[in-house]
């Protein structure tokens, strides 16, 4: 397309050059015309009519033909002016400008042909691009939204498994309790089965003795049966005696009452001899021996009846127990038939039970054996399940470090999709222009996260000091669009061969940056009058290794606690006594919330920074070895008395509804939140304080900030934000370029202006000097509040700041842990974390 272009003004100039004379004076046709014209009007020529008519009309087509081309270069002329508009809307962004021209003229046809062409291919590629940029943009929302899905899912799982995990200790336990009890009940068995054969012995010593029993039972049957016969006969003797002593009372009652008539008589004879007088004496006397005999027989018999009464009694009393006797010995024969048919039943159910005794014995002792095989086995099962347990928790701390990846993953698309929204908007991708310098100037690559105004205000700072070399310098700055992506590429790029001049690396990446070996110490090409001393302690301590500064600080912040003092007002709180401890924002945050001014007390980010810098006031390192300055950690400290105050806290906030959680590294909904006065207090970044200066003035209330909050003691803050690497494998005339345009970023005056308009800390001392003789501090007293909390900070490991290989997954790890310790505790979320931190720490260690 160029080639037609310039073949086409090729042409163009062809044809012009057919009328123009070396200097591009008017055509030498013309000026041949003009003397001919003089011919003709002056003197005579020296010719002949005809040669003279012949000159004259060349003259008049040499005239035409001027003409002609003067049109010819009207039409040019206008072609070129309407091509140079339409290439002037293009460039301004109307691609849908054309040149319409329609020219008779071929070139000039061409010309606006290959015109319009241009501008409808270069409208095409920029529709492709935007195209691209909307696929790029819905597939990383897509992304975005799977990747939260995908998330969440693993959280679930992560839950299912620490749950399994958990059932396999209690499985584990309860099988120890199972073994032990299986080795009770092996004992148990083998005192059975010993019971069992002495039992055994019993029942065949009780069967003998049973069959004794029956024997004599049986004797004992026999003698009864002769015992029945005797009383049989006794009985019948008895009644025999009965019958006697009835015949005898018979015989008694006779001779009674032969006594009486005896005695009726004696009586008579008595009357009758004394009747007779003398003569009846001796009959008298007889009569008296009689009457004698006769009351003595009575007295007799009546002793004889006495005698057969008694022994009539006693035979029938006899009689009565013979019959007693022969009932008992028949009932006594019926129970021993009973009992001697129970004694032949217990003697076969003795032989039985002693049979069954003896397989029980048998089986016992099979038992036995079992029993112990079933207590080695419940050893091993024990074994197994400790293993499973313990494969459990790697399985869960895999799912863990799954869920942080995959938060990761959404961070970066998070990014991701940032960019191709600025691509969309602005279509930067485009690279137009490059570095002022020329073929022998020399060009600083500069690789950084910066973005918005803080990227506009970076680009107008290269052209600043470019400016000072008259073109021999050029700064060529390219956004990588997160501070996790500049320092990705940048160690690909060294590892490649190809670094840029200068990177901006964050904090947390210090550690991985010194271990890839690829940087020189910025203070090796820093200027010689270069004075790391005029640095803010703080500021240069956190980048000072083994007393080398490898790093220069450029964008530094804390955190800051804003609140609304508006609010506070409304709720009876003194907005001149801001809360400066947990227990106090908690307070603060109840009455807010009970007073109906706010829905929530406070809200920030789950952000890992602000973990780092409570755990910094509270002096505790996050890892060993001096926070990691000592040599590589081995050890995480999250799981302490400090982290248990920080996440106890923050859960119960959340928990008691005086928290408003608005997402992991979720800044942005965090500020919003705050400035909609959803949310009485906000723990942000000082780099936003402008931000939410502006939209609190916007919003109709009074601002306020203090130091944050902390749980006890104030240490200090560590220092966040990022400082400017120089990669060793830059030439030395590169790197000294470098430490120039480093220097100059570093003075009071640039130093001063970044603040300003950025809000990060200016970093070294004559900086804060100049703001504060400026009055930009009594102006804007919410910037110092911020940096008179960083300058108080205690020269040690926990404010020093950490440094850690993995950091940036650790941050992924901290936030994931805050979801746990509000879900499941604190304890178990911080011993979890610790355990993964530490998981990384080795890797990180055998893998480098």
């Amino acid at each position: 397309m160029n080639t037609s272009v310039t073949s086409l003004l090729l042409g163009v100039a062809d044809g012009q050059s057919d009328t123009s004379d070396e200097d591009g004076d008017q055509p030498s046709t013309a000026q041949s015309t003009e003397q001919v014209a003089s011919v003709d009007g002056g003197a005579e020529p020296d010719c002949d009519p005809a040669e003279l008519e012949r000159l004259r009309e060349e003259v008049a087509e040499l005239r035409d033909e001027r003409d002609r081309e003067r049109e010819r270069a009207d039409r040019l002329e206008a072609a070129i002016t309407a091509t140079t508009e339409t290439m002037e809307r293009a460039i301004d962004g109307d691609l849908t400008a054309r040149t319409d021209i329609a020219a008779e003229d071929p070139a000039v046809r061409e010309l606006g042909a290959v015109c319009d062409e241009l501008i409808g291919e270069w409208g095409e590629s920029i529709r492709r691009v935007q195209e691209f940029s909307q696929q790029v943009s819905g597939a990383t929302e897509q992304v975005a939204t799977t990747a939260e899905a995908v998330r969440e899912q693993s959280r679930e799982v992560n839950e299912s498994i620490r749950e399994i995990s958990a059932d396999a200790d209690r499985q584990h336990d309860h099988i120890e309790d199972v073994a032990g009890e299986v080795e009770d009940l092996s004992a148990t068995v083998e005192e059975v089965a010993s019971s069992a054969e002495e039992v055994a012995n019993a029942a065949e010593v009780s069967a003998d003795r049973a069959q004794s029993g029956g024997e004599a039972a049986t004797a004992a049957l026999d003698e009864l049966d002769e015992i029945e016969a005797t009383t049989e006969t006794t009985l019948e003797s008895v009644e025999n005696l009965a019958d006697s002593v009835e015949d005898i009372e018979s015989i008694v009652e006779v001779i009674d009452d032969i006594a009486e008539q005896t005695n009726i008589l004696a009586l008579n004879a008595s009357i009758e001899a004394a009747r007779a007088g003398e003569e009846g004496a001796g009959f008298a006397v007889v009569a008296d021996e009689v009457k004698g005999l006769a009351e003595e027989t009575q007295s007799a018999l009546d002793d004889i009846e006495g005698a057969i009464e008694a022994v009539r009694e006693e035979a029938d009393e006899a009689a009565a127990d013979m019959r007693e006797t022969r009932d008992r010995v028949g009932d006594g024969r019926a129970t021993i038939d009973d009992a001697l048919t129970a004694l032949e039943d217990i003697v076969d159910d003795v032989e039985e039970v002693s049979g069954r005794v003896s397989e029980i014995s048998n089986a016992t002792e099979s038992q036995a054996e079992s029993t112990q095989q079933v207590a080695v086995m419940a050893e091993d099962v024990g074994e197994i399940s400790e293993e499973t347990a313990e494969t459990a928790d790697d399985v869960a701390a895999a799912a863990r470090d799954q869920t942080s990846v995959l938060t990761e993953v959404q961070t970066a698309t998070n990014t991701l999709a940032e960019r191709t929204e600025t691509l969309t908007e602005s279509l930067e991708g485009f690279e137009t222009t490059r570095g002022a310098a020329d073929a022998d100037g020399t060009t600083i690559e500069m690789w950084h996260a910066m973005s918005g105004q803080k990227g506009v205000l970076l680009e107008t700072l290269a052209r600043e000091f470019e400016s000072q070399y008259d073109g021999e310098v050029s700064i060529e700055l390219t956004a990588k669009g997160s501070y996790r992506g500049t320092l990705n590429a940048t160690l690909n790029a060294i590892e490649n061969g190809q670094p840029p001049t200068i990177a901006q690396i964050f904090e947390i990446g210090t550690k991985r940056a010194m271990d890839s070996g690829g940087f020189v110490p910025v203070e090796d090409v820093l200027p010689t009058g270069f004075d790391t001393g005029e640095l803010l302690d703080p500021v240069r301590s956190y980048y000072t290794t083994d007393h080398r500064l490898y790093s220069l600080p450029f964008n530094s912040s804390t955190p800051v606690l804003c609140y609304n003092r508006t609010a506070f007002e409304r709720a009876g709180i003194d907005p001149d006594r801001p809360p400066e401890t947990f227990d106090a924002v908690r307070t603060a945050a109840r009455d807010v919330v009970d007073a109906g001014v706010a829905d929530s007390g406070i809200t920030f980010a789950n952000y890992a920074w602000y973990v780092e810098q409570w755990f910094a006031q509270a002096g505790q390192p996050l890892v060993n070895k001096r926070n990691g300055r000592g040599g590589d950690a081995t050890e995480a400290h999250f799981d302490s008395d400090a982290g248990r105050d920080i996440f106890g806290w923050w859960a119960g906030m959340e928990t008691d509804g005086l928290y408003h959680n608005p997402g992991v590294e979720a800044r942005g909904e965090a500020r919003s939140t705050f400035l909609d006065s959803d949310a009485a207090m906000l723990v942000a970044s000082s780099s936003s304080l402008a931000d939410v200066q502006a939209g609190a003035e916007d919003a109709g209330f009074e601002l306020g900030t203090a130091p944050i909050p902390v749980a006890g003691e104030r240490n200090g803050l560590a220092v966040g934000g990022a400082s400017l690497w120089v990669p060793e494998a830059i030439p030395d005339s590169r790197q000294q370029l470098a430490g120039e345009f480093l220097a100059w970023l570093a003075q009071p005056a640039q130093q001063a202006r970044w603040h300003r308009e950025t809000g990060y800390f200016p970093i070294n001392h004559g900086a804060v000097d100049t703001l504060r003789s400026d009055g930009w501090f009594r102006e804007n007293p919410h910037f110092e509040t911020a940096l008179e909390e960083l300058l108080a900070s205690s020269d040690i490991p926990a404010t020093n700041g950490a440094r850690i290989g993995p950091f940036d997954t650790v941050r992924t790890l901290v936030e994931e842990a805050y979801l746990d310790a509000r879900d499941h505790g604190v304890e178990t979320a911080l011993a979890d974390l610790d355990a993964q931190v530490e998981r990384l720490l080795e890797n990180y260690r055998t893998g480098r």
